[in-house]
């Protein structure tokens, strides 16, 4: 009995203080910014001023001020999620499977090895189900902005500005 719940709050941990517990400084967007004469700047969102938007370049760590009427599209770079995703699937499901397991011991011999094999089966369930929800999490996300009326084009900043470094720019 001591051991069951022993299990149960080692699992329970796990679960429910997985995430990042180190506080980090907030990060803007990384964008891909491609403007009406061909040329795009790459850099983290620093911040969106009414007529542009400043970004901090990759490569030389310099600033860049790019004017809103110049952009054709942007794409807002999310990267894949799809490793951390299939991880906290595969540990949700194997704590969810361990537990039911030990919650449910008429379903195995006397051997008791039923959190072992639903702890198995969950995981490879968690790990899939988390992988393909971890990708999908970290699609790319393209906004066309010329051709876009002037209120669309406020919208398309109200949203870049709540992924930027410095939210409150005015």
């Amino acid at each position: 009995m001591k051991d069951k719940a022993l299990v149960s709050a080692v699992i329970f941990s796990l679960l429910a203080f997985s995430g990042n517990l180190i506080a980090k400084e907030r990060r803007g967007a990384e964008l891909i910014v491609y403007k009406l004469d061909g040329t795009q700047a790459n850099g983290e969102l620093i911040a969106v001023k009414p007529a542009s938007l400043l970004l901090l370049d990759d490569y030389s760590g310099s600033d860049i001020s790019v004017s809103i009427g110049d952009i054709n599209k942007i794409k807002i770079i999310k990267g894949s999620r799809f490793i951390m995703g299939a991880a906290i699937g595969a540990l949700a499901g194997i704590g969810a499977g361990v537990l039911a397991g030990h919650m449910f011991p008429g379903i195995s011999d006397g051997a008791n090895i039923a959190p072992f094999f639903l702890g198995m089966l969950g995981g490879g369930a968690g790990l899939i189900t988390g992988g393909i929800f971890g990708g999908l999490k970290g699609k790319d996300i393209n906004i066309q902005v010329s051709g876009k009326s002037d209120l669309e084009i406020q919208k398309v900043l109200r949203e870049l500005r709540s992924r930027a470094r410095i939210t409150d720019l005015q």
